[in-house]
Order: structure tokens, then sequence, then C-alpha cells
């Protein structure tokens, strides 16, 4: 299990303290917490001493990259899990990864139930605007275990893959996630993006399941937009096309004109956020492409 974390070890505590709780399931399990940017979470480490834990520091913030340099010590045989630092591992999450990895084997990828755990429940008017880091994510339709054919990708706060998989795929990309120069997130998507083109099948696992911190912060519009905004920073940078740029230009438009006249509505700096992002990644491949990179 790959836990990296940057400066929250309250919630770390509460993440470990959830895999603490399941013994006997973590007995053929290695937890690697990698910190990056920061140098505080060893002591927290160090207070689990039941766990198979081990504990990385790299001074550059970069997720990408911390993932990467732990990601290259292990077997090539391996499952990884990834986990957020934020979540709390329900029991029986890593025996069914498991048991799907076993049944299933190399060439498939595992995302798991993202049930969200909120300090303050989100207003109305705002869920439709919040991401999916913030809301119930299952796509299991029911089914134990389900090849999802109209893939949107699974949450980077519970998936799994094969080591063998992911370094086919080139790891994760230090342009896209926290600590990433360009601004841009989605370090999970444009993997998972990477796994696909590979050949890889994904497969939603029912019975794992985490509970996602959601602070108050997190269900607001400013929260929101901030997050559609450097969420759409890899959409303009990776996968640009004439009718996604058309199309928010006439968002941009739209809720420009009306903002002022509604401006506490959440939809319209959303809108505007997401077009902003788009823009500001769609100018980045501009600048790369010119520069010949």
């Amino acid at each position: 299990m790959l836990i990296p974390t940057h400066r929250r070890n309250d919630l770390l505590r509460r993440c470990l303290d959830s895999l603490a709780a399941m013994d006997e399931e973590l007995h053929a399990c290695t937890v690697e917490v990698i910190e990056n940017g920061s140098q505080e979470a060893e002591q927290v480490v160090r207070g689990y001493t039941t766990l198979p834990i081990r504990y990385t520091h790299l001074a550059r913030g970069n997720k990408s990259l911390a993932l990467n340099h732990v990601i290259n010590l292990l077997p090539h045989n391996a499952l990884f899990i990834f986990l957020d630092d934020d979540v709390a591992v329900r029991p029986g999450s890593v025996a069914a990864f498991q048991r799907a990895a076993h049944q299933l084997g190399p060439g498939h990828f595992f995302g798991g139930v993202l049930y969200p755990a909120y300090e303050l429940p989100p207003a109305g008017e705002v869920v439709p605007y919040l991401p999916p880091s913030a809301r119930l994510i299952d796509h299991s339709h029911g089914e134990e275990l389900r090849i999802v054919d109209d893939f949107t990708y699974f949450m980077g706060a519970c998936w799994a893959c094969f080591a063998s998989d992911l370094r086919a795929a080139g790891n994760f990309r230090a342009a896209f996630g926290p600590g990433a120069s360009t601004g841009a997130r989605g370090q999970e998507t444009d993997a998972q993006q990477r796994l696909l083109q590979c050949g890889a099948v994904p497969v939603f696992v029912k019975r794992a399941g985490v509970d996602h911190h959601v602070s108050a912060a997190m269900v607001t519009a400013e929260y929101a937009a901030d997050r559609i905004f450097h969420a759409s920073i890899y959409r303009g940078e990776q996968h640009p096309s004439v009718l996604h740029t058309l199309a928010m230009l006439i968002k941009l438009t739209y809720s420009a004109l009306l903002l002022p006249l509604q401006p506490t509505h959440p939809g319209h700096r959303y809108r505007i956020a997401k077009a902003a992002g788009y823009f500001r990644g769609l100018s980045q491949r501009l600048t790369r492409s010119k520069k010949g990179e």
C-alpha cells in the first residue's frame, strides 16, 4: 500500500488507525508512507509498531516523483494499492483488491468505492459542482467485480494496479499532481489513461472502499471552483479539441455575462474557473509545442 503524505499528520493517523485495526488482513502487505516536501510524519509512523510499515522522505514536494521513487524500489510482480492520507480504509478492502488481482491477474487495474465523510453536509445548491472526491463514487452497479466499459477513471484515493503494468505505462508524470510546476492535478487520471492505452482493463471492486475525509472548506463554492480550475488544466494540456474549446468559450461567455446579475450563484464561478483552467492548460501545451518539447 502506498500512502503519499504532506503535512496532514492527524489525517494520516486516522488512515493508519484504520489499517492497524485490520490485523491479519495485512499479513502479506507492506504499508509505504511517502512524505514529500515536508518532514513531519516520521514520528507518526514510528508509533505504529504493529503494522508492516516503512517510511520514506523526499525533500522535493512533488507527489508523482515521490511515488515513482518508491515504486521503482519495489518488486516487479507487486500489487500496488494506492491510498490518500485522508482516507480511513474499510475492513475487507485490502483483501477484496487482493482477491480481484489474484483472480484476474496483470493486465487489469482496480477501483474501489469512495464514501464521503463530511465534517459539514454540503448545501444543496453546491452539490452539483463539488469534485468527485467530495461525493459518493460507486461504479459497481451492484456487481462484486465489474469490468467498466464506460470508464471515467477511478478515484486516486482508492485504486490498485500491478507494478509491471504501471511501469510499462511509464509510472506517474511529474507534470501532474500536487507540487507540479504546471499547477495541473490529475496524476492518477493521467496514469490510468496510459494504462488503458497499454491495453489494461479497468475493474471496479465493490467490497473495496474508503471513507474520505471532507472538511467544511471542501463543500464550498470556492473550493469547487478551485478544484475544477486545476483539474481542467490537465484537459487543456493533454486532450484539447476544437469542439471542447468552443464549448468552453460559450460557457465562459454565458457565465461572465450572468455573474454580475447572480453573483452568489455557484455555477457561474464554477464554469468560469473550468474554462480558465482549460485555456491555461491549452496555452501551456502550445508553448511546449513552439519550443519543440
